[in-house]
């Protein structure tokens, strides 16, 4: 199982964030968006479901919040869609504060193998499937808000991760959250996550 470790100053990693706001003129975007609309279009990261394929797909840099109430099904939503990225050949790592990596892959093989009671051998096919696609924030309980961003900027720039699962995203407490935002908004903010609560 690939997991991050804990010991890293992820306040050095939220540190080199890049601006928030930069003001730029109108003819450079422009120009950036003649140059979008004559490039090949990238592959679509699309949903599990077949019928959200054409109405729904991820676009890099946007985050996306499934929210709901406790039991409602969130994590395993969220489990699937991870199948499906990985499926995809895109790199994910998932940060549950609540349930323990070994809890979120069990979950993920029954998924994946398509029965609740998988064998030793549907574990081996996972492990070889999902390669060094799935990486696991190995901490459960509270973290700060700027530790959980500096997690996804390690991850994005040095594990090249391409989508990250935030679950749930409320253990950061609303006062610190507030907090955040608003010394974010002060300071930089930029980050190609995509968080689910």
């Amino acid at each position: 199982m690939n997991t991050i470790p804990d010991n890293i100053d992820f306040q050095v990693w939220y540190d080199m964030m890049e601006p928030a706001v930069m003001i730029r003129p109108a003819r450079d975007i422009i120009r950036q968006a003649i140059e979008l609309l004559q490039s090949t279009p990238p592959t679509p990261v699309v949903m599990p479901w077949q019928k959200l394929r054409e109405m729904f797909s991820f676009r890099t840099g946007e985050v996306t919040v499934y929210a709901g109430q406790n039991g409602s099904g969130k994590s395993m939503i969220t489990t699937m869609i991870a199948l499906q990225l990985i499926a995809q050949k895109r790199n994910v790592l998932i940060a549950s504060f609540e349930m323990k990596p070994t809890t979120t892959l069990q979950r993920m093989v029954r998924q994946f193998a398509g029965t609740q009671y998988p064998s030793v051998e549907d574990y081996q096919r996972f492990a070889s499937w999902a390669g060094n696609y799935l990486w696991f924030y190995d901490r459960q309980g509270d973290v700060s808000p700027v530790q959980v961003i500096g997690v996804c900027i390690y991850a994005a720039r040095e594990l090249k991760m391409q989508d990250v699962f935030i679950d749930p995203a409320h253990r950061h407490g609303r006062t610190r959250c507030h907090a955040f935002v608003r010394k974010t908004k002060e300071r930089r903010a930029r980050t190609a996550v995509k968080t689910l609560v």
